[in-house]
């Protein structure tokens, strides 16, 4: 009965312990991985600014394309990301560009195909 009495103590006095050090039912409160922090500094990322431009392919290069603009007559320059396939002199276009360093680099381009007159309605 003594020895069962000691025991019982010693296996409180162990809880007590455990329990006073806070070990006692702790989960762990580290992050998963990938989690963000809530101090974390937020980085603005400057976005690039994109501009369209509609017109008529003068020439095309591997490197780079001109193009004169309908409503102006203005003639652009733009350089190629990757060789363009498809596309031929003459062609009608619409390219989405960014400015970087002086110079209008193609995102992208699509051929903008003219609407065709509706025949007259007939009454």
């Amino acid at each position: 009965m003594k020895n069962l009495l000691i025991r019982v103590l010693v296996i409180g006095l162990v809880v007590l312990w455990a329990g006073a050090n806070g070990t006692l039912g702790e989960v762990d409160k580290e992050k998963p991985r990938g989690a963000p922090e809530k101090n974390a500094l937020k980085v603005s990322v400057q976005r690039e600014t994109r501009m369209r431009a509609s017109g008529m392919i003068r020439e095309i290069t591997a490197s780079s394309l001109i193009m004169e603009r309908n409503i102006t007559g203005e003639i652009m320059e733009f350089q190629l990301e990757k060789p363009l396939v498809g596309f031929s002199v003459g062609d009608k276009v619409a390219i989405s560009y960014v400015q970087k360093e002086g110079r209008n680099i193609a995102k992208r381009v699509i051929k903008n195909n003219s609407r065709k007159a509706s025949k007259p309605i007939k009454p």
